[in-house]
């Protein structure tokens, strides 16, 4: 069984390059919540029982618009995709 290659570290001027784009695209989370097939494999998802599945939507739904505020507020174009 052959080891994985060690990834390569960026190149410090790469890390200093000025960005080559404007527009980023975001998709809305619509159905953001606690998925039981995936929590056994998935470090950060955990089950609240304090909160409400609607809450919990809701408060990713505001920590998601409040980013692409933040964005655009930096002239980031941002376009924001929905889930079927």
């Amino acid at each position: 069984m052959s080891k994985e290659p060690e990834p390569t570290p960026m190149p410090k001027e790469a890390l200093q390059a000025e960005q080559t784009t404007n527009t980023l695209y975001m998709v809305a989370p619509e159905h953001f919540g606690f998925n039981d097939q995936t929590a056994s494999s998935n470090a950060f998802q955990r089950e609240l029982d304090m909160l409400t599945p609607e809450t919990i939507r809701e408060r990713a739904q505001a920590e998601f618009n409040a980013m692409v505020d933040k964005l655009r507020g930096e002239n980031i174009n941002v376009i924001v995709g929905r889930n079927p």
